[in-house]
């Protein structure tokens, strides 16, 4: 008697997204849309990213990260 085979996983890519100047980031979507790891989102805040925290909470405006990618 054959064995029946396990349907297939579905794979999930989280390739990074577009940043809409007009949007508001939580911490979590800034990170999965831009394909930033934690430390290389600290050291972007450590260096002038803004980024404001309201009820325990971080946010990114994507005009401050657009801002920061063209500082110098």
């Amino acid at each position: 008697m054959p064995t029946k085979k396990p349907p297939p996983v579905p794979v999930v890519h989280l390739s990074p997204g577009v940043i809409e100047p007009d949007a508001i980031y939580t911490k979590d979507e800034f990170l999965r849309r831009t394909g930033l790891k934690d430390e290389s989102y600290l050291q972007a805040v450590r260096h002038g990213l803004r980024v404001t925290h309201k009820h325990k909470r971080a946010f990114v405006l994507g005009r401050d990260w657009i801002d920061y990618l063209r500082a110098d």
